[in-house]
């Protein structure tokens, strides 16, 4: 009776908090139940509250939750259960060994007031192109893909409350035709012998996607953290990239649903990267160097850990390497623009070179965003049942 009092409390806690707070579940995961252990009961799942609790669960093969990446509704997961997925990870980690890196990728910081974080995504989706199929999009090319490509992240970021289904159409039909080409998979009986929607799948949701996506945000973490923390950055690229992916993790949260007799569960990844931390919410790359710490949660765990990990980790290093090597560079955010792991209203900041402005500036149309992205999570939230 007590546990069923107390799973009902929390449930009505957490999801209250979700629903009517502007925090997402993960952040929101954080704020409530800051540095505790184990696993806190919700009616139908659990909350895992620390990396320990976490590894300790039972190895599983059972897909995460599929609308926790908002891929969904079209593009098919990488997570489905059953036995294509396993079929499709030995196929996709076979093809990223056959990614190079080593050719220089020739882009620049674009120098505006406002949103970089298009600019940035852009770049990596003609950058990931390359990669797969050795070659710059046509005009055409990028025409019929980069909209559909874009719409993925613009319902993931809450931009927009529902999938743009012609832009998808137009993004699937064009890279059947891409099929036929040479690419990181030619040869590969192994994906050849897939669905036409899982080869299409891997291309767009496994690879361009998930470079675009994770990349994206993580450059654009590291830009913001090194105006603040270039000492830090300098003595250590390596462990402030780490102290970045703990500080802002590249995914909100994930969720599993339950089979007998395990219970399904939810773990915020902000919570799992900051609990057990002396002084949890700094940026310390030090922290790093110490023995016993906490392992960093941030591209996958158990059987379901990303194999493009290696691949995002470095590619969005090479660029922001490249981009800071003009030590006259300097980005200023805008006054009301804060820096959270999401990027609801994007990147906005002031990017030029020289003399560093001194007068503070605003991006427009704030709270205008806030309250569209409010209706528009909320309405993922309940619509798909996205915790529940």
């Amino acid at each position: 009776m007590k546990k069923s009092l107390q799973a009902v409390y929390y449930s009505c806690l957490f999801y209250g908090g979700v629903l009517l707070l502007p925090y997402s579940p993960g952040t929101l995961a954080w704020k409530l139940f800051r540095n505790k252990k184990g696993k806190i009961p919700l009616i139908h799942r659990d909350l895992i509250c620390d990396t320990q609790t976490l590894m300790a669960l039972p190895k599983n093969d059972c897909s995460l939750d599929e609308f926790t990446t908002a891929f969904s509704p079209f593009i098919p997961l990488l997570t489905l259960n059953e036995q294509p997925w396993k079929m499709r990870r030995k196929v996709l980690a076979d093809g990223l060994r056959r990614m190079r890196l080593d050719e220089n990728f020739s882009w620049s910081l674009p120098h505006k007031k406002g949103d970089i974080y298009w600019d940035i995504y852009e770049a990596l989706f003609i950058i990931g192109f390359k990669l797969v199929f050795g070659r710059d999009p046509t005009d055409e090319e990028y025409a019929q893909m980069y909209p559909g490509i874009e719409d993925i992240n613009r319902l993931i970021k809450r931009q927009r409350a529902s999938a743009d289904m012609p832009a998808r159409w137009k993004l699937y039909n064009q890279v059947v035709k891409l099929l036929r080409e040479e690419s990181i998979f030619s040869g590969s009986s192994d994906f050849n012998a897939l669905s036409e929607i899982d080869r299409v799948s891997i291309i767009v949701e496994d690879l361009l996607t998930s470079i675009c996506i994770q990349c994206a945000d993580l450059i654009c973490h590291l830009l913001l953290l090194y105006q603040e923390q270039k000492d830090h950055f300098r003595e250590n690229l390596e462990r402030s990239i780490d102290e970045t992916l703990r500080l802002y993790p590249l995914t909100d949260i994930w969720t599993r649903k339950g089979s007998e007799p395990e219970r399904g569960w939810i773990a915020s990844l902000v919570q799992l990267n900051r609990n057990g931390w002396t002084d949890p919410d700094s940026f310390d790359p030090s922290r790093w160097d110490s023995e016993g710490h906490p392992p960093l949660i941030s591209w996958g765990f158990d059987s379901r850990s990303c194999p493009a990990t290696k691949i995002g980790y470095n590619l969005s290093k090479k660029l922001f390497e490249q981009i800071i090597q003009d030590e006259t560079l300097w980005i200023v955010p805008a006054a009301n623009f804060t820096h959270d792991r999401t990027f609801l209203h994007g990147c906005q900041v002031w990017v030029g070179v020289g003399p560093q402005p001194t007068k503070a500036w605003k991006f427009p149309g704030k709270w205008k965003n806030e309250l569209q992205q409010w209706f528009y999570t909320r309405f993922r939230l309940v619509d798909q049942g996205e915790l529940w």
